[in-house]
């Protein structure tokens, strides 16, 4: 009876949407001036604005004004044009005429900042028709006396997020009221030109908003701290307009939290610096080939530190290394978490200091099923710039130099005789430590052929029958250009790094929590969710037990609101130290008990890919549809009040749980197109299989089937499957798990007295199983 619903809604949907449907306008066009801001990513509004509005559900597209304004078709899916200027435009009257035309278009207008104009009367009058549509007056006047200036009026709600306000305001244009459409974050009372006036450096109206510079991010003098001032939240919210939509969520799957790990394989061969690990006195040294001793090569992405060193076990006498460790102390006791390894191809290269104990190491860490394989490159590239105009004559310059400042005068003498082991020299001559050089591995000629194809075909060749590597993982200063990320996307693997999002106590402010991505030219980057051990340890170089503060971070992004998901990022070398080590295992320890939804890396890269991809159309006053969203599968309703999804007429829900606030709505994957009807919760909601709704589980869940008497769906996931469903009826019910038609659990449990079942099903699910819920009890 359910499906007959739906089938009709959905024709109904269909015929209805096709005259009345309209698009949700989720794209904020972001203006700027190469001339002052070179990238789109160095801009103030990618590094401290973009991150609130994606949360807010918006994407955010970049023009350089040395490029042209956007054209009609960029704004035809624009809610509002964006600037935070700290520099005057060059054609500003043609500019402001543009800006002007999108307003009277119903396009939003928000100035952060100077308006990027110099103040005459002709940009002053142009100015003013924008800001007459906010309820205020730009004057043209400029307020520089500000030791009387007393607050007249102040919206805690906008303003005093992180930050209270300076005693002594800011100098700033001096900016009125005009009537009363306009709703004041902060507004002063002071002396101009020798009478009193008002002036306000924060307000939203009906057209956009506005916050003065100095009023938007505080920098402490001292230590350099960012703050909010004026409340991202609720200021982009206020001044984007207050119309309901499903937001698309990257941060929970199924209900929960969502959680992933991954690892950049720096330092695959690097020595355990563990005691009971470390090397005996006289004991020989590795065979050349496996090992370069003495060498620093890298370990991490800036600095380098013994890449390719290894040590023996002080016990037995075996060759111990950090991958080795990592493998047996953090993959292998672990079953239950997923975590992505990215292997540095030329790791396992005999002439490059790997050879048969790296592959055989990689070989064993990908075979275990929690794992999911990655690249993390071929050759490891520190600086993505270089490589985007790349010259093998300068990158050979720096080989040469780099030799020149690291060889004494005895070893040239000794090589130049034939005293040195060819092999060897070779092979140092083109394994480079530190950030001098653009690269790890300097060999080969650099091509974007090589640093993703061969990389991959590598990494590939190590992985069980029928596993493919899926994720591409940025080194270095992941700042990857274009052409690589592009050639990533065409060898059909997700990517991912960069971002480095800490929000603790030497980052205390929401400004230094990163966007979803990073825009380069035509391609996407997706950032990672957290930062990895390397900013907690000085790039790594000491308090080796710092990722140990993640935790704050993890906190601080939970609750008041769900900003991220949990994400544990680390490299091969913190296995070489008891301490690293010990703190990835606090972290994982944690994640393993916590009500988490535990994914791989690549899932979560194309929940990312989701969020921009995902179209969503209102077909009503409270319904909507979504489609082409990639791997996101869930919505998310900020302060939804009463309102609840329909589920008897929407399709492809799962069900619902409420956070902080928040109602998140899962999505089934197997429908390709959602459709979300929102009612009123009534003060009794009925309890049937018909209206049977997931509120939390551990595993994804998909193909869900509502019938009379019984649920069905496919669900798949790391560790116990851990479930919890609203409204179903009470009873006796009978939970089974099967695959391919043999059972492998069965589980009898019931409802209690508000509708909810919880259950656990102890199975192993990397591979999908089916489940049915039935009412009564089988035999």
């Amino acid at each position: 009876m359910v499906n007959i619903i739906a089938i009709v809604f959905l024709t109904w949907a269909i015929s209805y949407g096709a005259a009345s449907a309209q698009p949700v306008l989720r794209d904020v066009v972001v203006i700027f001036d190469s001339e002052r801001e070179p990238r789109n990513s160095q801009t103030q509004v990618h590094m401290r604005v973009e991150f609130p509005l994606n949360h807010l559900g918006y994407r955010l597209v970049y023009r350089d004004i040395r490029q042209g304004l956007p054209d009609a078709a960029t704004m035809a899916t624009a809610a509002a044009v964006l600037t935070w200027l700290q520099y005057e435009l060059d054609d500003h009257i043609e500019y402001l005429a543009w800006l002007n035309e999108m307003s009277d278009q119903g396009i939003k207008v928000i100035i952060l900042g100077s308006l990027g104009v110099p103040f005459v009367p002709e940009t002053v009058r142009l100015a003013n028709r924008i800001f007459a549509k906010m309820g205020l007056r730009f004057t043209g006047e400029f307020v520089s006396s500000v030791l009387d200036a007393k607050v007249a009026s102040l919206d805690r709600d906008l303003m005093e997020f992180e930050r209270a306000l300076d005693p002594v305001p800011n100098e700033h244009a001096l900016v009125e009221r005009v009537g009363s459409g306009a709703r004041i974050g902060l507004e002063y009372t002071l002396r101009f030109e020798g009478r009193e006036r008002r002036s306000i450096v924060a307000a939203v109206g009906p057209a956009g908003g506005y916050v003065a510079h100095g009023y938007i991010v505080h920098g402490d003098a001292t230590t350099g701290a960012a703050r909010w001032i004026v409340n991202p939240l609720s200021f982009f919210k206020a001044a984007l307009g207050s119309a309901l939509f499903p937001i698309p969520d990257t941060t929970t799957v199924s209900g929960r939290r969502l959680y992933f790990s991954h690892v950049d394989g720096d330092a695959w061969n690097n020595g355990v610096q563990i005691d009971g690990y470390r090397p005996r006195r006289g004991t020989a040294t590795p065979a050349a080939g496996s090992a370069v001793p003495g060498r620093t090569m890298y370990s991490s992405d800036i600095d380098g530190d013994a890449w390719n060193n290894v040590v023996q076990n002080g016990r037995t006498g075996e060759q111990v290394t950090a991958s080795q460790m990592m493998l047996r102390e953090l993959i292998e006791p672990y079953p239950d978490l997923p975590v992505t390894v990215g292997l540095v191809a030329e790791d396992t290269d005999q002439e490059l200091g790997g050879g048969q104990r790296a592959m055989e190491t990689a070989r064993r860490v990908f075979a275990l099923p929690q794992v999911e394989v990655a690249s993390h490159t071929c050759t490891h590239p520190f600086n993505w710039d270089f490589f985007a105009n790349y010259s093998r004559a300068a990158e050979y310059d720096l080989i040469v130099e780099n030799q020149r400042q690291t060889k004494n005068f005895t070893t040239r003498l000794m090589e130049a005789i034939g005293f040195v082991n060819a092999a060897e020299a070779r092979r140092t001559r083109y394994l480079v430590g530190g950030n001098h050089a653009p690269r790890a591995f300097l060999r080969d000629p650099f091509s974007i052929d090589r640093e993703v194809t061969h990389a991959l075909q590598i990494t590939q060749a190590l992985a069980p029958e029928g596993k493919r590597a899926a994720l591409y993982l940025w080194s270095g200063n992941t700042r990857p250009f274009e052409g690589i990320i592009k050639a990533t996307r065409q060898a059909g693997v997700r990517n991912m790094n960069g971002g480095d999002t800490r929000f603790d106590a030497q980052h205390p402010s929401l400004a230094y929590v990163a966007p979803l991505s990073r825009v380069v030219g035509g391609e996407r980057q997706i950032y990672a969710v957290n930062s990895n051990e390397n900013t907690y340890t000085n790039l790594w170089t000491a308090h080796f037990h710092g990722f140990r503060q993640l935790r704050e971070t993890l906190e601080r992004t939970e609750l008041p609101r769900r900003l991220k998901g949990v994400n544990v990022y680390y490299h091969t070398y913190s296995a070489e130290r008891r301490a690293s080590l010990e703190a990835v295992r606090f972290h994982l320890d944690w994640a393993r008990e916590a009500k988490l939804a535990p994914i791989k890396a690549s899932e979560y890269a194309a929940i990312a890919d989701g969020f921009f991809s995902a179209s969503i159309a209102q077909t009503g006053e409270l319904s909507w549809t979504i489609s082409t969203r990639d791997g996101l599968q869930t919505l998310r309703l900020d302060q939804p009040g009463h309102l609840v999804p329909d589920l008897a007429a929407s399709i492809g829900i799962l069900g619902t749980n409420s956070h902080a606030g928040s109602l998140y709505i899962a999505l089934d994957a197997s429908a390709g197109i959602a459709t979300l009807v929102l009612k009123r919760r009534s003060a009794v909601e009925r309890s049937s299989f018909a209206v049977a709704s997931l509120r939390e589980s551990r595993w994804q869940l998909r193909h869900m089937r509502r019938e009379a008497c019984g649920l069905q769906f496919v669900a798949e996931g790391f560790g116990n499957g851990e479930f919890v469903f609203d409204h179903l009826p009470q009873g006796p019910l009978t939970i089974t798990a099967s695959r391919h038609g043999h059972v492998l659990e069965t589980v009898r449990s019931q409802a209690d007295t508000h509708g909810s079942l919880n259950f656990s099903l102890a199975l192993r699910a990397f591979e999908p199983v089916d489940v049915e819920i039935r009412c009564g009890v089988k035999s």
